[in-house]
């Protein structure tokens, strides 16, 4: 539904909504995040997303990155981040739970991402349990 309402707003306003705002009212970038954040988890590869929506590879990776302003796996990235960080200050989950729920495959390799991402270590927040 927020989908829905965010296209809504972007036909609306027209060329003026920038970002994935904007992404979002273009039907096969649209589609490609809605995928991603139905499923943050999943092992998405930018070949399984273009072949989602229906385009190849090359066109779906530049028009992603010209609409959202980065490439569709740091999107993802970024989002899993977002997502961590969120449920880490909540203290939703242990951090080895966590690194499940944002789509990595252990604990350490979830730490090292959330590490380059905000500078810190996720378990600054929560220790593992």
């Amino acid at each position: 539904m927020l989908v829905q309402a965010l296209r809504a707003y972007v036909s609306k306003h027209g060329d003026g909504a920038a970002g994935w705002i904007g992404a979002l009212s273009d039907l096969q970038i649209g589609e490609a995040l809605t995928l991603m954040h139905r499923d943050v988890a999943h092992g998405w590869t930018v070949g399984e997303l273009a072949s989602a929506v229906a385009m190849s590879r090359s066109a779906f990776a530049l028009r992603f990155k010209a609409m959202v302003g980065v490439a569709p796996l740091e999107y993802l990235r970024r989002c899993r981040m977002q997502l961590a960080e969120d449920a880490l200050r909540r203290k939703a989950c242990s951090v080895a739970a966590l690194a499940v729920r944002v789509g990595y495959s252990s604990e350490s390799a979830f730490g090292n991402a959330y590490k380059h991402t905000f500078g810190r270590s996720p378990k600054r927040y929560r220790p593992a349990v």
